[in-house]
């Protein structure tokens, strides 16, 4: 957040221009039907397709994926290219692109790693390549916003989880992975670590928008 301030101030991505009304015209032509169509439905029945539609999408996707065979025994080589750390970041990238939602894409992890196709070192590249997409819906709707430094703001944002993401992704992959390991483990040994765990995530962003 810092990096992404200090490139606004510094008058960066000035030349990005994302108009509004054009993607109000693109968001009406793909799902205008569909929206009106909705409009006539009480909300109820609403959330109960939408919950009902996301869990047949992971159930299908779930019986999709071939069964592992010999119990735990990983479904594909150790050195298979699924398992290095920028496919599983590309996959993260394009997956939350696609859903715009951090939840769903991980989510997907679970049918996955039941699979053998995601092992536990290769969750955080795919992670990382999630929280860089998960920004393109707020893209948009900085674009919408109408203000010229709405989406440049956004834009920025993502370009600086882009660039503190690819080090540990192409640099140094095994060092970040046995470090984020620690983490985990440390943070889930008690009930008492789980607890300071989750406090620490809610008060880091508490503190952030204190500061501002």
């Amino acid at each position: 957040m810092a990096l992404a301030w200090r490139g606004l101030e510094s008058g960066a991505l000035t030349w990005l221009r994302i108009e509004g009304r054009a993607l109000e015209g693109v968001v009406g032509t793909l799902y205008g039907p569909v929206l009106s169509a909705a409009a006539h439905l009480p909300r109820l029945g609403l959330f109960a397709a939408g919950v009902a539609a996301l869990l047949l999408a992971f159930r299908a996707f779930d019986r999709a994926l071939p069964e592992v065979g010999g119990g735990d025994r990983p479904l594909l080589p150790a050195d298979h290219v699924v398992y290095r750390p920028w496919f599983m970041f590309g996959v993260g990238l394009a997956v939350t692109a696609l859903t715009l939602s951090v939840s769903v894409s991980l989510s997907l992890l679970v049918p996955l790693a039941a699979r053998g196709y995601v092992r536990r070192e290769n969750v955080w590249p795919y992670i990382l390549g999630a929280n860089v997409t998960t920004l393109v819906d707020t893209l948009l709707a900085g674009a919408l916003v109408g203000h010229p430094d709405a989406a440049r703001m956004v834009a920025l944002l993502m370009a600086a989880v882009t660039l503190l993401s690819l080090p540990a992704v192409f640099v140094f992959p095994r060092t970040f992975g046995r470090a984020i390991d620690r983490v985990a483990r440390g943070a889930t040994t008690t009930v008492g670590a789980v607890a300071a765990f989750v406090a620490l995530l809610l008060a880091v962003p508490v503190a952030l928008l204190a500061l501002l």
